[in-house]
C-alpha cells in the first residue's frame, strides 16, 4: 500500500507485482484534485490483522483534516473514522463513539498488538488513540482542546510505532527527539535536540547522544529494534534494545 499524496489516492502493489504499472488507484483514482477526491493527499497509512486500511489525510490546500478506513472487502469505500467531516467524506464508521476530535494536520498512523490505533496529530501536538471506537489522547496535550497531559508534552510528533509486545514510540520532528512512552510518561531514547551531522563515530554509542536532523518516519521490527529516518542525515538508523546507533 503506498500513499500518493501528490495524486491524492492510495495505491496497492500486488504480490509479485513491479513496476509503476502495477501500482494500481485503490482508494480514489489518482486523477481527481484534492478538492474532490476522497483521499487527498494521504500522509500515512496502517494496516490492521483484518486486513483493514487506516489512512491519514493531510490536506492542506483544502483543510481536510481526517483518518479514513476501509475494509478489504471495498477498499475503494470509506468512512470517518477521525476529524471533520468533509464535501467528499462525511459518514462517519460504524460504531465511533463521541467525542468528536478535530485533527490538525494528522501524520502517522500505527496499530499496536491489541488493535489500538494510534495517530501523530502533528498540529496539535499530540498522540490521539482510539481504542474500541473511543477517541483519547495518549501523548501530549493537545493545542486545540486541552486534552492529554502536560507531563508527555510534545512539539510536532510526526510519526508513531508500536512494536510486538506494545511498546509506543513518538518521533517529536520539532525536538529532533524519539521517544518511548513508558508507565505513562516519556522516556527519551534517541536523539539530543542538537543540529550536528552524522559521523561514523556515533555507531556503537549511546542514541541520545546523537543529533537527528529533521527524524520523519518510525518503524519496528519483531525483535523489537525501531528504525529511525533521519532525513536530512540521508540515513535510516537502527535503535537496537540496548539504546544504541550501531549501524546505519
Amino acid at each position: 500500500f503506498v500513499a500518493d499524496t501528490g495524486h491524492n489516492c492510495v495505491r496497492r502493489l500486488n504480490a509479485g507485482g513491479s513496476g509503476t504499472a502495477s501500482l494500481q488507484p485503490l482508494v480514489g483514482t489518482c486523477a481527481d484534485t484534492s478538492a474532490t477526491s476522497i483521499a487527498p493527499a494521504p500522509a500515512g497509512l496502517a494496516l490492521d490483522p483484518g486486513g483493514n486500511l487506516y489512512i491519514a489525510i493531510n490536506d492542506a490546500a483544502d483543510g481536510i483534516y481526517q483518518v479514513l478506513r476501509s475494509s478489504p472487502s471495498n477498499y475503494a469505500a470509506v468512512c470517518l473514522l477521525s476529524g471533520a467531516p468533509s464535501a467528499a467524506v462525511s459518514t462517519p464508521c460504524p460504531g465511533l463513539l463521541p467525542p468528536a476530535v478535530v485533527l490538525n494536520v494528522p501524520q502517522g498512523l500505527t496499530i499496536d498488538p491489541v488493535g489500538n490505533l494510534y495517530i501523530a496529530d502533528s498540529g496539535n501536538a499530540c498522540v490521539r488513540e482510539i481504542s474500541g471506537n473511543l477517541p483519547s489522547t495518549a501523548l501530549g496535550k493537545c493545542t486545540n482542546d486541552g486534552t492529554g497531559s502536560a507531563s508527555t508534552a510534545l512539539q510536532t510528533p510526526v510519526s508513531v510505532t508500536s512494536d510486538a509486545v506494545g511498546h509506543l514510540y513518538v518521533d517529536d520532528n520539532g525536538a529532533g527527539k524519539v521517544y518511548e512512552l513508558l508507565s505513562g510518561q516519556l522516556a527519551l531514547v534517541a536523539g539530543n535536540g542538537g543540529s550536528g551531522g552524522y559521523v561514523s563515530s556515533q555507531e556503537g554509542k549511546a542514541a541520545v547522544s546523537a543529533a537527528l536532523l529533521n527524524p520523519h518516519g518510525l518503524a519496528a521490527d519483531k525483535a523489537g529494534n525501531v528504525y529511525v529516518a533521519d532525513t536530512n542525515n540521508n540515513i535510516v538508523r537502527i535503535l537496537t534494545q540496548g539504546l544504541s546507533f550501531p549501524e546505519t
